[in-house]
């Protein structure tokens, strides 16, 4: 398994190429109050180690709930607020028929793992049983996805006949 460090929480692409939340990571890359993140267009590469403080517990019990997964809202230069991933990636939805094609993955949720939406956001997050058993977010009823194109902020790469960002209003 292979994890990005981003924005605020850490990603995790699993073998089948999905893609699901595992908990909070370091916000250095955040820049001024209120400004959006910046992420590098590289691929994820190994979890850099960290000193992590004294008195800081470095195990999570079994019985742990994991971190709230938070849907954000940012503004896309060509599309205005949509919905992006914790850390800033723009999120999909089919726009009808087959949710088949692979450059589009599944935003995944933890077992248990709390959603949320920005206060104010009108719609309603879920989640749906996949066929291999995981939890796929949804918005609205309808699955969430990443493109696999995207690899910075602002990144819109995967709009086009069958796929659509999802409008934050």
């Amino acid at each position: 398994m292979r994890v990005k460090d981003t924005r605020t929480l850490a990603v995790a692409v699993l073998a089948a190429g999905t893609i699901i939340a595992t908990g909070f990571a370091p916000t250095a890359a955040r820049g001024a109050p209120g400004a959006p993140a910046r992420m590098s267009g590289s691929a994820p590469g190994p979890v850099p180690s960290i000193a992590v403080p004294a008195g800081v517990p470095t195990q999570v019990p079994a019985n742990a709930t994991p971190a709230v997964l938070t849907v954000e809202v940012a503004t896309s230069w060509q599309y205005g607020p949509i919905l992006v991933t914790p850390a800033g990636l723009s999120l999909y939805r089919p726009a009808g028929g087959c949710a088949c094609d692979p450059g589009y993955r599944p935003l995944l949720a933890a077992p248990g793992q709390p959603l949320r939406l920005p206060v104010l956001l009108p719609g309603r997050l879920g989640t749906v049983t996949r066929p291999d058993g995981s939890s796929q977010v949804t918005f609205d009823g309808w699955p969430l996805y990443v493109f696999s194109g995207d690899h910075a902020l602002d990144d819109t790469n995967g709009v086009g006949v069958d796929w659509r960002v999802i409008p934050a209003s």
